[in-house]
């Protein structure tokens, strides 16, 4: 992998060269699964890798790495490491003296700018992933009045997989964001994204939600990079309680409408933004967001304005089998959701038993927390797409 754009003055530890290694194997792993494995999935995956420093590979952190694995893809990871003859470490990046006390995972989505948008530009610096986004990523961040971003990239293509689902990337993303971190002196890493995706609540029991931002995927990532980095570096997401909507407010708010909006006009929220045709069937225009995938859906409640390939205010579309799928989990979900009122109760009940365990006590003190996220969205949501 290389950044580019210019990572910190300060050397890097061995053990991120090795956190790299492992996490971009992870990456490559996933795209060679056959299909989103929603039938006789992989139940146990064991990986062993070469690492260069040995002794900061404890148990207590090769156990957090499985436990980060089987928490973000459900299964079973068995990691182990062997020595690695001596090699010299790679170069990443060219390098400046600049430092930054926080670091914001910005991906080019309306979320990451919208946290880059209500951000302080003084101690702060962005950093990216990039397939397609390179310049368009570094044109949001001048126009914000950011430095060049830290944007990572693949040195060569990788070989190409099957695989379509990304259960997994997140841990890419994160290691690639403490590496950069500690090359910044950086004590904090935020990741921006809206509470009802960072949440992962399935609007019914057929999905298997993506846990990228979820707030214990951050807490089990933020022990293992202090862990291996030997020093406390914070994860943390500030939306967490809050809708896109509310997220895009604040962001019009500090910035002004008329830059705001031009803006969110081009960030990318769509699972099929690059794709020629449409979930289901139907021809699309590769650059365009589909309109009727589930970040498109989330993302109208904050961007009406925005073209999308499909309308989902308009009842055909609603009522396609394909295109309206999605639209209708989210809808009968949230019309449960209205109808819990104030109930907390009735409202718990209302989720999936993964979100039950894993969210209250584990970035929401109280399901009252979630209940009044969702109730927001559930507002946003009639408004948006029910007059």
């Amino acid at each position: 992998m290389r950044a580019h754009g210019g990572l910190g003055g300060k050397r890097p530890p061995t053990v991120a060269y090795d956190l790299l290694d492992l996490a971009a194997t992870v990456f490559n792993l996933e795209r060679q699964l056959t299909g989103r494995q929603r039938t006789d999935p992989v139940g146990s995956i064991e990986l062993r890798f070469p690492a260069r420093s040995g002794r900061s590979w404890s148990k207590t952190a090769l156990t957090l790495v499985e436990n980060v694995l089987r928490f973000l893809g459900n299964a079973q990871w068995r990691v182990s490491t062997s020595n690695r003859q001596a090699s010299e470490e790679p170069e990443l990046s060219e390098r400046y003296s600049g430092r930054a006390k926080r670091l914001v995972l910005f991906s080019g989505g309306l979320d990451s700018w919208c946290g880059a948008a209500v951000s302080s530009r003084s101690d702060t610096r962005l950093m990216s992933f990039y397939t397609r986004q390179k310049a368009m990523q570094a044109d949001l961040a001048a126009d914000l009045g950011y430095p060049a971003p830290v944007q990572w990239c693949w040195r060569k293509a990788l070989p190409r997989g099957r695989g379509r689902s990304f259960y997994y990337r997140s841990f890419l993303f994160q290691s690639l964001a403490a590496v950069t971190a500690a090359t910044l002196g950086s004590e904090e890493i935020l990741q921006f994204e809206n509470g009802v995706l960072a949440s992962a609540v399935a609007p019914s029991p057929a999905y298997r939600m993506t846990r990228h931002a979820h707030p214990h995927f951050l807490a089990m990532m933020q022990r293992l990079i202090s862990l291996l980095f030997r020093r406390d570096i914070r994860l943390h997401n500030p939306f967490v309680l809050t809708t896109k909507r509310q997220a895009a407010e604040a962001a019009k708010k500090a910035i002004g409408l008329e830059a705001a909006v031009k803006a969110i006009s081009v960030t990318q929220s769509c699972w099929g933004y690059w794709a020629p045709r449409l979930q289901g069937g139907g021809k699309k225009r590769p650059g365009k967001h589909c309109g009727v995938c589930i970040p498109c859906i989330v993302r109208r409640t904050a961007f009406p304005e925005g073209r999308y390939a499909r309308d989902l205010t308009i009842d055909r579309w609603k009522n396609s089998p394909a295109c309206g799928l999605h639209f209708r989990a989210y809808h009968g979900f949230l019309e449960r959701v209205r109808d819990a009122a104030e109930d907390d109760a009735r409202f718990f009940l209302l989720l999936d038993g993964a979100a039950r365990t894993d969210l209250i006590g584990r970035g929401y003190q109280s399901p009252s927390q979630l209940r009044s996220l969702y109730t927001a969205f559930a507002d946003e949501f009639q408004e948006t797409f029910l007059g």
